[in-house]
Formats: C-alpha cells, sequence, structure tokens
C-alpha cells in the first residue's frame, strides 16, 4: 500500500508526526466551521492545560511558584503574560465603560476626586501603563535575585493582570453597593496580592524584610505614577 507523504499547510514542511517539527502547526487541519469554533474556544479559553482559567487558577493559589516556573522554561501550560493582561484589561474596560460607573466617584474629597476619576475610569489603561515601571522598581529592589528587565516585565504583567481580574470579580459589589469602603477594601486587597506574589517569588529566610522591600516597590511606583497623573491634570486644567 502507497502511503501519500504529507506537507505542513502552514509551511510546507513534510510532517510524519501530529505536528509539524519545523513550525509546530497540527499536521491535520479542518474546515473553519462551527465545530472549528468550538474547539478553539475550548482547547484556547477553557482547556485546564493551556487556557486562561487554568492560569488565573495558577496565579491565584500559588502565583510565586507559577512565575518562576513561566521564567524557568515551563510555558506551554500558561497563557501567555502579555496577552492575557491584554484581554482581562479589555474586558473591564468593557465593563466599566458599559455600566458608567467608576470607582473614582466615591472619592469625596474635591481635591482628589477628579484624579480619581480619571485614573479609575481609565483604571485598566493606567495599569497597562504602569507595568513598565512596577517592572523597573521591581528589577532594582530584587536585583540581586538576577533576572533582567525583561523577566520583570513578564513578572509583572502577570500581576497587574491579576489586579485587574481582582477588578472584575469585584466590581458587581461596587456598582450594586458603591461606597468608599468597597473602594478601598478592593484596592487593599490588589496591593496585598501585589506584595505576595513578590515575597513568594523573591522569597529569602527573612520574609518580612522582603515584604517590606515588595511594599517599598509598589508604592514608590504609585507615588511616582499620581505625582505624574497630578502634574498633567494640573496643566489641563491651566489651559
Amino acid at each position: 500500500m502507497i502511503v501519500k507523504e504529507a506537507y505542513c499547510k502552514n509551511c510546507n514542511t513534510q510532517v510524519t508526526d501530529n505536528y509539524c517539527a519545523r513550525c509546530g502547526q497540527p499536521s491535520k487541519t479542518s474546515r473553519i466551521d462551527r465545530h472549528y469554533l468550538l474547539h478553539e474556544i475550548q482547547h484556547s479559553i477553557l482547556h485546564v492545560d493551556k487556557g486562561i482559567l487554568y492560569t488565573i487558577k495558577e496565579l491565584l493559589v500559588r502565583p510565586g511558584y507559577t512565575i518562576e516556573r513561566y521564567l524557568d522554561g515551563k510555558r506551554i501550560e500558561h497563557f501567555k503574560p502579555f496577552a492575557f493582561v491584554l484581554m482581562v484589561a479589555a474586558i473591564y474596560s468593557f465593563l466599566v465603560h458599559f455600566f458608567q460607573a467608576y470607582p473614582g466617584e466615591t472619592i469625596e474629597v474635591d481635591q482628589t476626586k477628579g484624579l480619581f476619576n480619571s485614573i479609575y475610569s481609565h483604571y485598566s489603561l493606567f495599569l497597562l501603563i504602569s507595568i513598565p515601571l512596577f517592572a523597573l522598581s521591581s528589577f532594582l529592589v530584587f536585583r540581586k535575585k538576577g533576572y533582567n528587565y525583561i523577566e520583570h516585565l513578564i513578572i509583572n504583567s502577570y500581576i497587574v493582570g491579576i489586579r485587574i481580574f481582582i477588578s472584575i470579580i469585584s466590581y458587581p459589589i461596587y456598582y450594586m453597593f458603591p461606597s468608599v469602603s468597597i473602594f478601598w477594601i478592593i484596592n487593599i486587597l490588589s496591593i496585598c496580592y501585589n506584595i505576595w506574589v513578590l515575597t513568594q517569588l523573591f522569597k529569602t529566610k527573612n520574609w518580612v524584610l522582603t515584604s517590606m522591600k515588595a511594599l517599598f516597590s509598589i508604592l514608590s511606583v504609585m507615588i511616582f505614577g499620581t505625582f505624574i497623573a497630578t502634574v498633567i491634570l494640573i496643566l489641563f486644567f491651566l489651559k
């Protein structure tokens, strides 16, 4: 019996296995239809080994270990960090702009209300822009760990992604019961998560010192970011 040779439809390389050895595409491709769509949803988003839900679970249960494993090269199980943070940011932005309820609206101090409204009406964008700053800060504070700046971008992309995810799951509570207390609770939980991840990832014998360094790393960026936002608002109102 003559076996017909198979070639990858993506790069035209001869394939002898389920996946192309050159580009990694499956050797068998089907027509894009309803079955293809259901398969893609299952394996790209819901699949427990490679999907976004699995990544979220791991980042919530054991974030330091998960990120360390990703940096060490065990990456196929996890959703890519930049795609992850962009996806959750898009979801949160949709929620906020659809329901038109901004956490900053609960701040009653006149001098800061405009600033908080500006920040939290574009909260996901604000956090996305701050990732390079968070990465620079953690890189400088924990430079003895040996990770380069790009690796710190990966670390903080995952952290920011979960911080936005916390805002997503808590948004219904805020929407139904808007208050300053809920506003601060959500933010404190987000910051505590950030500290926990950095402490777990950069663990030393003195975990209290590591936690303090993590807090310093976060607060320095928040203070600097608030300062920059304030300057921008002042310049805007002076026009």
